[in-house]
């Protein structure tokens, strides 16, 4: 018997993807209020549309097409880009690398949040996902000292209780996690140590999950003089 509990963090996955499209004249106020400077990218095609990155969001990307003089926005469901240090839209890419930070493994920073994760299981806080300077960190309680496995956007922590495997997968805008009951003997119950910075958890009415909300910060005024 193999059973799965999976939860999912950062934002809500939708496995369905609707594209939504937009045509507008090349007259009307959207092409007016390009910038002069306004540079579009490289036709991926001779003749055929060209994307205009700077109008990337993280769930959009817009093209005009100069043989019908008609710009097109296609709007997605689930994230398609995330933007980097130098504030532009690139690809979402879910593979994990390395982890850019100290005391963790492996790593995601192509996503809409940075994701790290620890290389072996019990030696500190094993995820931690940030975005803007908020991150929300766990830890199994009482696993097993075992090592991580990666391939591709898949990250496994094999028997990290008896019987029972750990799994965490990356998905445009989430991070979903699945512990995986190997057989009937295996536990059915678990503990996470959670750490939070700028977000505080709020239970969900009666369930037992919960959202994390912004803490609110103090705004600074200055006396009149």
């Amino acid at each position: 018997m193999r059973l799965r509990h999976t939860r999912a963090f950062m934002a809500t996955f939708l496995s369905l993807t609707v594209l939504g499209t937009y045509i507008m004249p090349s007259g009307s106020a959207f092409a007016a209020s390009l910038p002069s400077d306004f540079t579009p990218s490289v036709a991926t095609t001779p003749g055929g549309p060209i994307e205009l990155k700077q109008l990337r969001t993280p769930y959009s990307d817009t093209f005009y097409n100069p043989q019908s003089g008609m710009y097109t926005t296609h709007v997605f469901t689930v994230p398609q880009f995330y933007k980097d240090d130098q504030g532009s839209y690139r690809p979402i890419n879910l593979n994990f690398t390395s982890a850019s930070r100290a005391g963790f493994a492996f790593g995601n920073q192509k996503n809409l949040f940075h994701s790290a994760f620890a290389q072996t299981l019990g030696t500190g806080e094993t995820v931690s996902l940030s975005s803007g300077g908020d991150s929300v960190g766990f830890s199994p309680v009482g696993a097993s000292a075992v090592a991580g496995v990666t391939t591709g956007s898949k990250l496994r922590y094999p028997a990290a209780f008896p019987g029972v495997d750990l799994t965490y997968q990356e998905f445009p805008g989430a991070v979903k996690e699945s512990i995986v009951l190997h057989s009937a003997a295996a536990p059915s119950s678990f503990a996470f140590k959670l750490s939070l910075t700028g977000l505080t958890p709020r239970r969900r009415g009666t369930r037992s999950c919960c959202r994390m909300v912004p803490v609110r910060r103090p705004s600074r005024s200055r006396r009149p003089r």
